[in-house]
């Protein structure tokens, strides 16, 4: 019986090898595609903002600038912001003084435009003075730049020809008061105005007066005022 032979194994063309080459080089390049990148290392210690100043001026409401206001009864008073560069850094507000429906609060309490027209619009101005509220202060309160903002009692004030004629005021932290310029004695509304200059050259009522007549303090109703006080005109 003849030996059996094979025929000799012949190896791949190059061209062959060189295609396979290529082939294993982009399957390895995609995979390495579909890798996450390693994180960046951090360059050092995070950076502290316990010491950094803001620019700007500070959030409405923020209790680290304005503190909590002290005091009880059924009205937070507050100390407009721009009162002290106005000469108003501390003001004693007698009591008797008229607050009048300035508005909806559309900033914080202690700033201007409540009462503007551009901010609550036409509509929203004749329904504020088609229903007017007024209260009347019931006792003296301290407003300061350190304490701008303290809680007192007032009472509803009526008074037909100022159409204040509402017995009750209902609470409502987004509706405000601004002082009424004119002054209150014997719960008659007289013809004197807080800081008018008197015949003496002086301001009426100090530096109450003039906090009274530029309207630098506002106010709102945290519980109902009732215990109505009627105001009447002079006797002719």
């Amino acid at each position: 019986m003849k030996g059996r032979t094979t025929s000799p194994v012949r190896p791949p063309a190059c061209g062959t090898v060189r295609m396979l080459l290529v082939m294993v080089a982009v399957v390895a390049l995609a995979g390495c595609g579909d890798q996450p990148s390693p994180a960046a290392e951090p360059t050092g210690p995070p950076v502290s903002l316990a010491g950094a100043k803001s620019e700007g001026s500070p959030p409405l409401f923020q209790p680290a600038w304005v503190p909590p206001a002290r005091g009880s009864g059924n009205f937070e008073i507050c100390l407009m912001s721009d009162a002290a560069e106005n000469g108003i850094s501390r003001v004693t507000i007698p009591d008797n003084v008229v607050m009048a429906s300035a508005g909806q609060l559309v900033t914080s309490l202690r700033e201007r435009g409540n009462n503007d027209p551009r901010v609550m619009g036409a509509r929203d101005k004749e329904a504020q003075e088609a229903e007017a509220y007024a209260v009347i202060t019931t006792q003296p309160v301290t407003l300061t730049t350190s304490e701008p903002c303290r809680i007192t009692t007032v009472r509803a004030a009526v008074h037909d020809n100022l159409r204040w004629t509402h017995a009750e005021v209902p609470a409502d932290l987004h509706f405000t008061f601004s002082p009424w310029p004119a002054m209150v004695r014997a719960r008659v509304v007289t013809t004197d105005y807080w800081g008018k200059m008197t015949s003496g050259g002086a301001s009426r009522g100090g530096i109450a007066g003039d906090a009274i007549a530029g309207e630098y303090f506002s106010g709102v109703v945290l519980k109902d005022a009732g215990s109505t006080v009627p105001l009447v005109d002079p006797a002719d």
